[in-house]
């Protein structure tokens, strides 16, 4: 059976899942700066929550990849997107470092649907399609990096709480939107044992 190139609004949350990590960087650093009670400490924060949901990211990209081949692509990608929007709406409300911390880590975790995301783009595709479907998740995650410090910066300037509270609104939105437009991309005779492989 010969499956159809996914439409537009079948990738559009897979595409906007891609946006908010690399979003609103700028205000991040200055939040970490305000609540460290300087702009030194505010350097030590960004570059130790850059560095730890990394090693977040490192792990969960395997367990979150298993765990779409056991349970379905969607259900992961929905659920990613709301620990997105908490991880954001953590940090905006966020009193203390160690609670930005936490958020962090939660943001990890959530960002390491990107597998996730191409794995769905994979399933939803032709053979003659998959290559186009992926170089537009790859846009998305690229223009995220490159528009989105722009407008964090933009947001920032009006209240630094500002970008977290939109990047929130975004990651849950598409979240909402999702579930009504993303149908599930593996059938239940193709899925396998959860594996860390």
């Amino acid at each position: 059976m010969v499956r159809r190139p996914p439409p537009p609004l079948r990738l559009n949350a897979i595409r906007l899942r891609s946006l908010p990590p690399g979003a609103f960087a700028p205000p991040r650093a200055a939040a970490g700066a305000v609540v460290a009670g300087g702009v030194g400490g505010g350097g030590y924060w960004s570059g130790g929550s850059w560095g730890g949901s990394g090693g977040v990211i490192f792990y969960w990209v395997a367990l979150l990849g298993g765990l779409s081949d056991r349970c379905g692509r969607r259900r992961v990608l929905l659920w990613s997107l709301l620990g997105l929007g908490v991880h954001f709406l953590l940090l905006g409300l966020a009193p203390s470092l160690a609670l930005m911390f936490v958020a962090r880590f939660v943001g990890g975790a959530a960002g390491a649907s990107f597998s996730v995301a191409n794995a769905y783009a994979s399933d939803v595709s032709t053979a003659e399609q998959r290559a186009k479907s992926f170089g537009l998740i790859g846009a998305a995650f690229g223009l995220g990096f490159i528009f989105g410090p722009m407008i964090g910066g933009l947001l920032g300037s009006v209240n630094l709480h500002l970008p977290f509270y939109a990047a929130a609104c975004l990651s849950l939105v598409t979240a909402t939107s999702g579930f009504f437009v993303v149908p599930e991309s593996l059938p239940r005779d193709r899925r396998a044992p959860f594996s860390f492989a």
